[in-house]
């Protein structure tokens, strides 16, 4: 029930019982964290909502059903390519960048800044950026696709950013392995197929979002899951690698996570922290995540 905001158990709280807040601004301003623009920027007064979610509902947890989960999570930091990283400063700093034909701007919009930032550094290409250069996630993804290749075993690869994934999909087919692709994009007959190649091992390395491939999957046959990019959820996080995790595990699931030194990654790490951090306040039997140093 608590999706990344608290507020997002609202709408059951007030089926449940509309007298506990009477209204969703009653809610929000009992709950919310504001700045001095009312913007919400944390939540407080957990206490209440755990009391009335554990009234009124009954959860069972993954660990109390199966057992504590079996897996290593495993951060691993890299460069940006010499022109991604001059191009990333120089957005960051002014908030404007001159292309070839263009300029890339975020309009003054926090949000489209930190957009922006994030498509410097998960497809540069889109911009002109990266002329021979490979990128540092590129590389490090490389040298996990070969690992695979001699291995011959599976590989899930989570990435946010549709050119992303098609970038992704083009290292496998160089590394010659063969690559599904699970997408907005990709009809639902057609992500079935795909998850049906997967499963019987036609496919070796599934590239995914976590928005489209983040549940309805059972892929317990593969040991290790690399995401390249994190959307904001802590939610889309575990659901993400549970797709592995279908109950009990012989061997702990390796979930890397690439990050770029000195960049927005650590930021959205936080935000996605901080999320499990105000979910496990609610719910003691949800995780808190550790992504950082």
């Amino acid at each position: 029930l608590i999706n990344g905001r608290l507020d997002s158990a609202y709408p059951t709280i007030h089926v449940i019982e509309p007298r506990y807040y009477g209204s969703d601004k009653a809610f929000i301003n009992y709950h919310a964290i504001k700045d001095d623009y009312g913007t919400i920027i944390g939540w407080q007064n957990h206490h209440k909502l755990a009391a009335i979610l554990g009234r009124h509902a009954i959860r069972h947890s993954f660990e109390e059903v199966y057992g504590k989960e079996a897996k290593v999570i495993i951060r691993e930091e890299v460069e940006m390519s010499e022109q991604q990283r001059k191009a990333y400063d120089q957005f960051e700093a002014n908030a404007i960048l001159e292309l070839q034909d263009e300029f890339l701007s975020s309009g003054g919009v926090g949000g489209v800044h930190a957009l922006r930032c994030r498509q410097i550094m998960q497809h540069p290409e889109t911009f002109g950026i990266e002329h021979g250069e490979v990128n540092g996630k590129d590389q490090r993804l490389i040298i996990h696709l070969v690992d695979h290749y001699n291995a011959q075993k599976p590989l899930i690869i989570f990435a946010v950013f549709q050119p992303e994934q098609e970038r992704i999909v083009e290292l496998v087919n160089r590394v010659g392995l063969r690559p599904g692709l699970i997408n907005g994009n990709v009809s639902a007959p057609q992500r079935a197929r795909v998850d049906e190649a997967f499963r019987k091992g036609e496919i070796d390395v599934m590239v995914a979002s976590p928005a489209t491939a983040g549940i309805g999957f059972n892929w317990e046959h593969v040991d290790h899951i690399v995401l390249t990019s994190l959307d904001y959820m802590d939610s889309s996080f575990v659901q993400g690698y549970r797709r592995a995790i279908r109950g009990v595990r012989e061997k702990p699931l390796r979930i890397t996570v690439l990050e770029y030194k000195d960049s927005i990654d650590q930021r959205i790490f936080q935000i996605v922290e901080r999320k499990s951090e105000d979910a496990h306040k609610v719910d003691p039997t949800r995780e808190k995540l550790k992504l950082r140093a």
